[in-house]
Parts: C-alpha cells; sequence; structure tokens
C-alpha cells in the first residue's frame, strides 16, 4: 500500500487579503473606475472597502461561488420554461 503526502496549501482557494483572487481584482479595477470618473478618493477608497468586504464573504461562504458566476455567462441555459406553454 502505497502512502502520499497531501498538503493543505494545494486545496485552498487562491485569496488576496481573504478574498477570491479575481474577486480582488475586480473590486480593485472597479474602485480605480469610480475614483477616475468621480474625482473623488474618498468614493474610491469606499467602492474598494465595500466589494473588498463582499468578497471575502462570498470567498468564506463558498469558495466555489466566484468560479460558478464567473463561468455561468459561457453555457446555454438547459431549461427554458417560456418555450413550452402548458396545454400545447
Amino acid at each position: 500500500m502505497r502512502r502520499s503526502a497531501v498538503y493543505k496549501a494545494i486545496n485552498k482557494p487562491l485569496t488576496v487579503m481573504g478574498c477570491d483572487r479575481r474577486l480582488f481584482f475586480a473590486s480593485m479595477t472597479l474602485a480605480a473606475g469610480i475614483w477616475n470618473l468621480l474625482d473623488t478618493l474618498l468614493g474610491g477608497l469606499l467602492t474598494a472597502a465595500v466589494a473588498l468586504l463582499v468578497g471575502r464573504y462570498i470567498t468564506s461562504t463558498d469558495p466555489q461561488l466566484p468560479r460558478i458566476v464567473l463561468n455561468s455567462g459561457k453555457f446555454a441555459p438547459e431549461y427554458d420554461p417560456f418555450k413550452l406553454r402548458a396545454g400545447d
């Protein structure tokens, strides 16, 4: 019987400041856009803080949720209830 070492770091999601790395990048990009659009540093920092908190919550609740949400646009829906009507 062969035994292989398994390390906990392999199964952990890649995070930055407790947030999934893709969500972190998206939140920082959104904050930079708000900062440039509104020309206010406070708006950019507030947007970054809120987006980071939401990203941390999503990552801690379900680490696979960002992957599912980001990939959901690539696939067509399997079932469309409006295509079939009752009694047809």
